[in-house]
């Protein structure tokens, strides 16, 4: 019997096996050529045929339960609490998944993204919370005198934006060269190699021909970044760049720690080859920084100087830099006038946000700030 390993369970084990030493076990990918998962009397499919496996999970860093499996149909699929079936009916792209044993497979960071875009929130938890949140923004009101009703979203369409938001940031990590731990209460790993890249997210996508996953997951391949380099520089670039509409301020997207050739200055205004600022917007020679020791361990006062040094290296090149610290991102407000300077040094202005997406715009900061500073 085979285990298809995605969703949650998947990202788990990509987070997990995705350290330096353990990158080999996710080089072999699987199917060489598009074709459908086996059928279900060859796939685990009901919580005892679960149960009565010998797969060790911890071994690939899946801790969580229930376990996430794929399966080709809902024909055999029992309910219980070992074990969570998900249908995927479609054929499984070329080198979409990876084997990480005789018969367990693991989707790919393409595929589980491809996922997370086809997945569908069930409706009564939406409205509830969304009529939560409306009475307890109407108390609030109330307690400091203001008159008048909260503004009120349309519950659905902002689940729908979460979805994509939640799928892009997860795009920008395993592009990137950090990872989330795998599980609550660990610590974020930095300097590793991307997982995949939005090129190669569109090309798996675009492989499913013109299905409404397709769509988002090429949506979601649109909004992110390849090349982030921790949590913070994925969600300060999603704030500032996803539409208004979602929350966002609307501003060009930047590179991401894109190179910059300095060999022709060094030892004159550089003292290396290449500077790599955080956000760079190359063409009209501006440059973020963001100061923290989030993606520096305890290198405390030296990587602050590593930092100066580039910032000076970067502002003596021509370029204009502004400096962010963990303080200018800690309130929608301060992000809003990052957004603003930003804004006037493209030669951009920033679209007005109505009263609906002034309260998107808070969601988007709860989902995408606290949980990454």
């Amino acid at each position: 019997m085979y285990a298809f390993l995605g969703h949650v369970s998947a990202i788990e084990a990509l987070r997990a096996l995705s350290v330096e030493k353990d990158m080999p076990r996710l080089a072999e990918r699987w199917p060489q050529e598009a074709r459908p998962l086996p059928s279900s009397e060859h796939c685990i499919a009901t919580q005892k045929q679960f149960r009565g496996s010998e797969f060790d999970l911890e071994a690939f860093g899946i801790a969580s339960s229930p376990i996430d499996l794929l399966v080709p149909s809902n024909s055999s699929c029992s309910r219980g609490s070992s074990a969570r079936f998900h249908i995927w009916s479609r054929d499984i792209p070329a080198q979409a998944m990876v084997r990480l044993g005789e018969s367990v497979f693991l989707s790919g960071p393409e595929l589980t993204i491809l996922q997370l875009c086809g997945s569908y929130s069930k409706l009564d938890p939406v409205l509830d919370a969304n009529v939560a949140a409306y009475w307890g923004e109407k108390e609030l009101m109330h307690g400091l005198g203001i008159e008048g009703n909260p503004a009120i979203d349309n519950p659905l369409r902002w689940e729908n934006a979460a979805r994509l938001i939640r799928a892009a940031a997860l795009a920008c990590e395993f592009s990137g060269t950090y990872r989330l731990p795998a599980h609550t209460g660990g610590d974020a790993s930095y300097r590793l190699r991307p997982l995949m890249s939005c090129g190669s997210l569109r090309a798996i996508a675009r492989s499913l021909r013109s299905t409404v996953v397709e769509n988002r997951a090429l949506r979601v391949a649109d909004l992110a970044f390849d090349n982030s380099g921790s949590p913070m520089e994925t969600a300060l670039a999603l704030m500032l760049t996803l539409p208004v509409a979602w929350g966002g301020f609307g501003l060009p997207k930047p590179e991401l720690n894109g190179e910059i050739d300095t060999s022709g200055q060094r030892g004159i205004l550089a003292d290396r080859n290449e500077v790599t600022p955080d956000l760079l917007w190359r063409k009209e020679g501006i440059a973020v920084e963001y100061d923290s020791t989030e993606k520096h361990g305890r290198a405390g006062m030296a990587q602050l100087s590593e930092d100066a040094l580039r910032s000076n290296i970067l502002t003596a090149l021509g370029y204009r830099v502004l400096r962010v610290t963990p303080g200018v991102v800690a309130t929608i407000g301060m992000i809003e006038l990052l957004a603003r300077q930003i804004a006037v040094l493209l030669g951009v202005e920033l679209e007005t946000p109505d009263g609906v997406q002034v309260l998107r715009r808070g969601k988007l900061f709860a989902e995408l700030m606290p949980k990454r500073r």
